[in-house]
């Protein structure tokens, strides 16, 4: 009982001690389970099969979800297992919470937020519309390049103009996307500002994106049926992630850190309203030129924010790195640095 003790003590301080690196091996370790699960269950077959019977396109937002399984039952295990993969990342934080210091999860509630107290809602509201604007525009200039480039089969832009549906659309996009929902309590609730507090905010955000392109590779199996030229996929991928992260930190830290700005920022990156339209062909050519489409946009954005910011993303000056060597502590205790009354995060990744 004592040497399970000692071994149960020894991981929550290995925890404690790395608990964004922790976090991320724990979201993988659960999409690495259930990735086959899905496969080999026939959860896909009867998603595939609902889609076809009910003439639903495949979309990330719940409302699509919902109605999918509601009007064909033979889709609930596969979206069940869909949300638990993406829910990955929030179920790790809830695990490196519980193991290694209930104080992460304290302060990942508090960002649960719309604005900070310090931002206010004038100002609040006044970059929840840039957001807004900003995703929407880069949307449509990849629509614009799609409909340039487009292979294969071709290219479908059939947004609805009017005004009520497409307001509604954006709504459901940026507060009702399964990825965006399930994931950025994780992501931009727990990981960024550690990160952050480490590296300061471009490197932080460059380390967030390949850690967020790697959680994603897993499920992009069906790449290696392009052979060598998945590569260049992969590569394409992780220059967005780490674009659509560097763009998402500038927001974010501006409002003052709001996961729930973050959910939205992904949401609308996802783009279930398909503003962005929807290309067609499963050509190795056709995948790469529309992923090359949707990084143009997002790479000239964070290189926008990176220059005017200076590489500070948004970050008050006041918040510097803290170098690893002069956060080693006592395993289990919680650590804590006060600027200006308020707690920051001195953890090492």
């Amino acid at each position: 009982m004592r040497g399970d003790g000692l071994r149960v003590g020894g991981l929550r301080a290995r925890i404690a001690d790395r608990p964004v690196l922790w976090f991320w091996l724990i979201a993988v370790a659960i999409e690495l389970v259930v990735i086959p699960v899905f496969l080999l269950s026939g959860a896909q077959e009867g998603v595939d099969a609902a889609l076809t019977a009910t003439g639903t396109d495949f979309n990330t937002d719940l409302v699509t979800a919902f109605r999918l399984v509601l009007n064909d039952h033979r889709a609930m295990a596969g979206v069940v297992l869909s949300l638990i993969q993406v829910a990955a990342p929030d179920i790790a934080v809830l695990m490196v919470g519980l193991l290694a210091g209930r104080h992460h999860l304290r302060q990942v509630a508090r960002r649960w937020r719309f604005w900070s107290p310090a931002t206010g809602w004038r100002r609040g509201l006044r970059i929840w519309l840039q957001m807004v604007a900003v995703f929407c525009a880069m949307n449509l200039a990849t629509a614009g390049l799609n409909a340039m480039t487009a292979r294969d089969e071709g290219f479908v832009w059939n947004v609805r103009p009017l005004l009520w549906p497409l307001l509604i659309g954006l709504v459901i996009a940026m507060f009702l996307d399964g990825g965006a929902v399930f994931e950025e309590n994780g992501w931009r609730g727990f990981a960024l500002p550690l990160l952050q507090t480490r590296y300061g905010p471009l490197l932080g955000s460059i380390v967030l994106g390949l850690m967020w392109t790697a959680w994603h590779l897993p499920v992009k199996f069906d790449l290696v049926g392009y052979g060598p030229g998945a590569l260049s996929i992969v590569a394409v991928l992780t220059a967005k992630f780490v674009a659509l992260t560097v763009l998402m930190t500038w927001f974010f830290n501006r409002i003052g850190g709001a996961t729930i700005l973050a959910v939205a920022m992904h949401g609308l990156s996802n783009d279930s309203v398909r503003l962005g339209g929807f290309v067609f062909g499963d050509s190795l050519s056709a995948y790469l030129i529309s992923e090359i489409n949707l990084l143009v946009p997002l790479a000239i954005g964070a290189v926008a924010v990176t220059l005017a910011s200076r590489g500070r993303l948004g970050l008050p000056s006041t918040v510097t790195p803290t170098p690893s060597a002069t956060v080693r502590r006592t395993p289990g205790r919680r650590h804590a640095s006060t600027l200006r009354g308020k707690q920051v995060d001195r953890s090492d990744v």
